[in-house]
């Protein structure tokens, strides 16, 4: 786990962008002017997030954090994070720094219809890819669109 404060007092309120990856998430926090106060890697497991939110409720008040790839490698925290009552809003970006775009984003909603849709469309997406894998591994030329088909 790295970590880099900025500023060792704690803030009144704070926000926090997260980059999530396969294996760690990258925080970043702000204080209430916008300046960034901390950055830390934690573990993507159920431990790294109660680290996680105990370091940030240590640096002040959460109003809200940006997490990106809520439907993906931060699904998971994402869950964590509403369940203990954090308000958390998607981020679509792919730079570690987030925050910023935390600041002026919208509360997600992971219930509901939406979010039954785009978890059904990503398995689909990911079930898709993996036939067109297995297809090509087998040396199997396939298209929907021919009624033909065979090796190549």
């Amino acid at each position: 786990m790295t970590a880099t404060e900025y500023n060792t007092q704690p803030s009144d309120t704070i926000v926090a962008g997260v980059g999530a990856y396969a294996d760690t998430h990258h925080v970043v926090v702000l204080d209430r002017h916008g300046h960034r106060i901390a950055d830390r890697q934690f573990t993507a497991t159920f431990v790294g997030y109660r680290k996680l939110l105990t370091w940030l409720s240590g640096l002040g008040h959460i109003v809200h954090i940006g997490v990106e790839s809520t439907g993906t490698y931060a699904a998971a925290l994402t869950r964590f994070l509403i369940s203990h009552g954090v308000a958390v809003v998607e981020v679509n970006t792919h730079t570690p720094i987030l925050a910023p775009t935390a600041i002026t984003a919208v509360p997600k909603d992971s219930s509901g219809r939406v979010e039954a849709i785009r978890t059904l469309r990503a398995t689909r997406d990911s079930a898709a890819k993996a036939r067109s894998s297995a297809w090509f591994d087998c040396g199997i030329c396939w298209s929907p669109h021919r009624a033909n088909y065979g090796k190549v």
